[in-house]
């Protein structure tokens, strides 16, 4: 007589399939709402300054406008422009000077930059003390350790004459200016993705910032322990004044679930379908 093979009983069979969907329950629970962030990416867009002729802020909403005039400051919770909601992203300033605007700062809406973003920001005023720079920073915190970001600076400057045109002399006091994202400087610009020799940062020319429409950028940016720090250092030999008038800081690679938690998803679905 052949042996038939053992059947489990309806009920422990029942058992294991709620078993098994629970799990998987609990598994999709952790990917996509716990410790693993899934297709999304955050864009958060910062307006620094405070404009002191009335022009309006940037028009678009969700922009983070910072304009208490403050040298140094705490900003919590900046919100996500492209949804408006919370990202937990914390904004810390130290270092900088009084808030500046100028009607020549910048010439029409180009990119994500707003010319409403790129009239005003906050002076770092650079000293004349080689050993005893003044340095302006930035630190973002409360960012995805396992995410990279691409990080945008603004810095730009024009004065008028006394016709009201460009005033290339006196603009110049904004001039050779440092601006590195930790401890980097940046890789390129909106105008030039592949500078030679790629310095971008290293003695930035708001003036030129603000001639040619053009912006910082450093692609591939990593946290460290969920910080990034934005540190802008004025020329002292010349007594350089330094500005920054807006940021932006996109999500640009998003953390997927490892291969053993898709194994494992995959185990518990052959589970459930037997």
């Amino acid at each position: 007589m052949r042996n038939r093979p053992l059947l489990a009983p309806s009920s422990s069979l029942g058992s294991l399939r709620a078993r098994a969907k629970s799990l998987v329950s609990a598994l999709l629970v952790f990917l996509f709402a716990g410790g693993i962030a899934v297709g999304s990416s955050q864009v958060i867009q910062i307006d620094l300054g405070s404009d002191p002729s009335g022009r309006p802020d940037p028009t678009a909403p969700n922009w983070n406008i910072i304009s208490d005039g403050a040298p140094s400051g705490t900003t919590v919770n900046l919100v996500d422009f492209n949804t408006g909601s919370s990202t937990g992203v914390t904004m810390e300033r130290t270092g900088f000077g009084f808030p500046a605007a100028s009607p020549l700062a910048w010439f029409g809406d180009n990119d994500w930059v707003e010319t409403a973003s790129a009239y005003d920001g906050f002076v770092v005023f650079g000293g004349n003390d080689p050993l005893n720079p003044v340095v302006g920073t930035v630190t973002l915190s409360g960012l995805d350790n396992a995410a990279q970001y691409r990080v945008e600076l603004v810095a730009a400057w024009g004065v008028p004459d006394l016709g009201g045109n460009f005033d290339f002399t006196n603009s110049q006091f904004f001039d050779q200016t440092d601006y590195e994202v930790q401890g980097q400087w940046a890789d390129r610009t909106f105008n030039d993705p592949n500078p030679v020799p790629p310095t971008v940062g290293l003695d930035w020319s708001p003036v030129l910032g603000t001639i040619q429409s053009d912006w910082m950028i450093w692609d591939d940016v990593s946290p460290t322990a969920g910080q990034i720090s934005i540190v802008v250092t004025p020329d002292t030999a010349n007594n350089n004044q330094g500005i920054l008038n807006a940021i932006r800081i996109t999500q640009t690679a998003v953390p997927e679930p490892s291969g053993v938690f898709l194994m494992l998803l995959g185990l518990v679905g052959l589970i459930w379908r037997r």
